[in-house]
């Protein structure tokens, strides 16, 4: 009980406290019991009124000092000014008790003790050397100057008394100072050691998880192996299938439109034209498909050849007339004539990119439009960036599937697959194309309100060209 209460007076609620901090408060508390002793000894031995008077003045500095350090904090910015307090503690009792004769000697050896373990490490050479210096300075005076020197004493004997109870706390401070120090230090070592122990098991602990890693990684990269040569087996199906099923596939287009050619009656040409539709239809998936798997695998290429750019925009749209027709719906065509005439553009892969927009805002537009804008936004010499959007008052798309449906085989919602059809590839097939271009593809759609899809693509001006025309011979001026 009486330990911990000790505890609480030295270190405090703060069991961190450093070793140097410790000590000092324990001799700012040792410090204030000396003066505390010292004042009713002083009117025991009946010194004079100045001596009481400053052992007084000294009592209270010493308890400011232990208030500061203990429950303030301000150790570190106190050591230099304690040990200052100290030195003229004893000096001014050097000149009032007698100097050597006196018991003050022995209070040097007190506070080369406790200021050399409380001074800051860097620092703590100078204490002794001081100390020294200001004793061998005293002694010089006591010598050349007796009359400096003052007894206080009344007599001998309270002198004597005095002297004894000065060495006698002296002893005691020294003693307790070291116990403390010696037990602040068994704690530390044995927290250190703890801490030691901790920190085997949880580099143990580390060195296991870190060889589970070790077999978690080889794991995942034979897994990532697995999973690419599984991908590759399904893109080299794919593209085998896609391939194998289109030959006989264009046969089957051919012969039909050859029998159509044949003069085939009613009946027979309504068949046909079922015929055709289905086959185009499943045609057109299968190019889907080997697009997609050219895509997955990265083995897709653009080849930029100059292009007149207006004859190729509007013979693309061309080819939807007929439908737009039949759905008894509006197709808008907005044109910007500032568009340089040739480009260079890989017409396959853009026919592609406008052919899925565009069919799939016909498809899902029953009333209304579909209005394509397209407009030069930037001219910088040798290129040009065009502006496209492919907008619709159809369905509209759910902003909660704007992600959603630029993913292979994946559409809004199932009951668009069941209503309109389609695989969920045109606009991925779409979206890779482009971003191989350098660009990428934006929606704005609510549900019910119609969708607008809008995406800018950098071209290199290009130059006229005159292309063959199969059957027809080219002559020269």
């Amino acid at each position: 009980m009486l330990v911990s209460k000790l505890d609480w007076l030295v270190i405090g609620e703060n069991k961190e406290n450093a070793l140097v901090q410790r000590i000092f408060n324990t001799h700012c508390l040792l410090g204030i019991i000396i003066f505390s002793i010292n004042v009713v000894v002083d009117s025991y031995t009946k010194l004079e009124w100045v001596v009481r008077i400053l052992t007084i003045m000294y009592l209270f500095i010493f308890c400011g000092i232990y208030y500061l350090s203990r429950f303030r904090g301000k150790f570190k910015c106190l050591t230099v000014p304690m040990f200052f307090v100290s030195l003229s503690a004893i000096n001014i009792s050097w000149f009032l008790l007698n100097g050597m004769n006196g018991g003050i000697t022995v209070a040097f050896v007190l506070v080369a003790v406790v200021h050399s373990l409380t001074f800051p490490s860097s620092k703590s050479y100078w204490v002794p050397f001081v100390l020294f210096v200001n004793y061998f300075l005293l002694v010089f005076l006591n010598i050349k100057y007796p009359d400096w020197i003052h007894n206080q004493y009344p007599t001998q004997y309270d002198q004597m008394v005095d002297s004894v109870i000065l060495a006698m706390t002296s002893i005691v401070v020294s003693g307790i100072v070291v116990v403390v120090f010696r037990r602040a230090y068994e704690k530390d070592r044995i927290a250190i050691k703890e801490k030691n122990i901790e920190l085997i098991s949880t580099e143990e602990k580390l060195r296991k998880h870190g060889e589970n890693l070790s077999i978690i990684n080889q794991e995942l990269i034979e897994a990532k192996q697995e999973a690419e040569r599984l991908h590759q087996q399904k893109s080299d199906f794919l593209s085998t299938i896609s391939h194998e099923i289109r030959t006989p596939l264009n046969s089957v287009i051919g012969m039909a439109r050859l029998l159509t050619l044949d003069g085939a009656s009613p009946e027979d040409m309504k068949n046909l034209s079922i015929l055709q539709f289905s086959a185009n239809n499943l045609l057109n998936l299968i190019n889907d498909v080997l697009d997609f798997s050219k895509i997955e695998a990265g083995k897709i290429t653009l080849e930029e050849l100059d292009h007149d750019f207006s004859k190729l925009f509007h013979s693309i749209v061309n080819q939807f007339t007929h439908l737009v027709n039949e759905k008894d719906i509006a197709l808008k065509i907005n044109y910007d004539k500032n568009i340089a005439q040739y480009l260079k553009i890989d017409d396959t892969r853009f026919k592609q990119i406008m052919y899925n927009l565009i069919s799939n805002a016909i498809k899902f537009t029953q009333v209304g439009g579909v209005e394509l804008n397209v407009k030069l936004s930037a001219d910088r010499g040798e290129e040009a960036d065009v502006y496209f959007e492919v907008k619709d008052t159809g369905v509209g798309i759910p902003v909660e599937s704007h992600d959603l449906i630029f993913e292979s085989f994946t559409q809004a919602s199932t009951s668009t697959t069941r209503k309109f059809g389609g695989t969920g590839l045109g606009l991925a097939i779409s979206k890779s194309i482009i971003e191989n271009m350098g660009a990428s593809i934006n929606l704005k759609s609510e549900e019910g309100e119609g969708a607008c899809f809008y995406f800018t693509l950098t071209f290199r001006k290009g130059e006229r060209v005159e292309r063959l025309t199969p059957g027809k011979p080219v002559t020269k001026a």
